[in-house]
């Protein structure tokens, strides 16, 4: 485990076995409204009201940290208390293979189902970003009315990750769930040529909400196509997947532009 902090954040870095299960989900399921997911992080922002439970994390994190370095500094922990009111990026190392999974299908009408195969921690950010929207909710599912763009977005919104917090993320669909979105968006008048599934895969590509106007496609197209340009990386590793991840934004917008009459 490794802590730092600066004027502005406070940063612990820990392995999946350092930090009890239950103490890091009480602390991000405290923050469910309030944090950012990254690959292999955690940021926690700063929040008035949740003091008290930032408090009693930072306590027991001194406390794991001091213990583990044989560093019994009384001073040290309450140095670490007091950074409570500051934004708090946790950093996970993952030393055995982890994932998490959901499985996407059509229920009835307009509505689709999600079955859940995650951490508990995970499971109630997913209700806190889809639960306005939901029908019905349980430990392992979510029944999610897709009328709502704002539902959509936010599916999309996680959909579109592979790696959420040291976590490898899958999600699967039924072909069912994309006959559900070619009945409910049969008004954009996608052709033959192109299913749903590819439409709506062009979308999520684009990051933007499946019927998103066309300017707005565009300016997201080309800020994309200029990120991951291969002449951005030539002659590196990495030059490989910048090109295939370009090819298939080219594919994407596309694929839109023959659906939108450009």
């Amino acid at each position: 485990m490794r802590i730092n902090f600066n004027r502005d954040m406070l940063t612990i870095t820990f392995d999946d076995k350092e930090l009890p299960s239950h103490l890091l989900e009480d602390i991000i399921l405290a923050h469910k409204s309030q944090m950012l997911m990254l690959e292999n992080s955690i940021i926690l922002f700063s929040s008035v009201s949740l003091a008290s439970a930032r408090e009693s994390f930072l306590l027991e994190v001194g406390k794991i940290y001091t213990t583990k370095y044989d560093y019994n500094s009384q001073f040290f922990i309450n140095t670490l208390r007091k950074l409570k009111s500051k934004t708090i990026k946790l950093d996970i190392i993952r030393t055995c293979k982890s994932e998490m999974s959901v499985v996407i299908s059509h229920a009835k009408n307009h509505h689709i189902n999600i079955s859940l195969n995650t951490v508990k921690w995970f499971a109630r950010y997913l209700y806190e970003l889809l639960g306005p929207y939901a029908v019905k909710m349980s430990s392992k599912s979510l029944l999610l009315d897709i009328r709502h763009d704002k539902a959509v977005k936010n599916l999309q919104k996680i959909v579109s990750k592979k790696m959420i917090f040291g976590y490898s993320f899958k999600c699967k669909y039924h072909d069912s769930f994309f006959d559900t979105l070619s009945e409910f968006y049969m008004t954009h008048n996608f052709s033959n040529q192109y299913t749903t599934k590819t439409i709506v895969e062009a979308y999520t590509l684009l990051n933007r909400r499946i019927g998103a106007p066309k300017d707005v496609l565009k300016h997201k197209y080309r800020q994309l196509a200029k990120a991951y340009h291969p002449d951005r990386v030539f002659g590196m590793q990495s030059e490989h997947d910048y090109t295939v991840r370009f090819q298939h934004l080219q594919n994407a917008y596309t694929a839109l532009k023959s659906q939108l009459s450009y």
